[in-house]
């Protein structure tokens, strides 16, 4: 398992922003961080407690799906630095920091990839895999939730520079 703190979002046919429309205010956040700091802190710590291995750090490759990623894409990717590849998780992380919502990925890897893999990739490998890790990615999240005190972050601060009108939109069009 992994926690990514880095994130390169390669989707083409999905929402960019909360933002759209005519009335639509000029948002720019900042995604340095795309994922909650707080949020993988706690994600690290009760892995730890648990015993469960957990790499920290990794620059998640977010790819439009349904398909698997093509073995030049896979070689790109880690070329540019990707650590893994999913199908989630890369707009999800923009939209939730313009809501000003903690957001963080646990990524599970369920195959190596294409280029990568002796074999063809299956939806039958990845469901095997998820169902192995299952179990400890519940205990995992049931900790982190159960211990969250939801303090301050960066995350709730996002629209700050903006003021309350823009928030004030959001609310209105959410």
């Amino acid at each position: 398992m992994l926690a990514p703190d880095q994130l390169l979002d390669w989707t083409r046919q999905r929402p960019l922003t909360l933002f759209e429309g005519e009335d639509a205010p000029v948002v720019h956040v900042d995604v340095s961080q795309p994922f909650c700091p707080t949020l993988r802190q706690r994600l690290r710590e009760e892995a730890a407690a648990l015993g469960i291995p957990l790499v920290d750090a990794g620059c998640y490759v977010c790819g439009e799906g349904p398909r698997y990623e093509t073995a030049f894409e896979v070689r790109l990717f880690a070329q540019w630095g990707g650590t893994v590849a999913g199908m989630t998780a890369g707009t999800e992380a923009l939209l939730f920091r313009e809501a000003e919502i903690c957001y963080a990925v646990l990524a599970i890897v369920t195959n190596w990839g294409a280029g990568l893999s002796p074999q063809p990739l299956t939806h039958a490998e990845v469901e095997a895999m998820m169902g192995q890790k299952l179990p400890a990615v519940l205990q995992l999240f049931e900790r982190v939730i159960a211990a969250y005190d939801f303090p301050d972050c960066p995350c709730r601060h996002a629209l700050d520079t903006y003021g309350d009108g823009v928030r004030a939109w959001l609310m209105a069009t959410g």
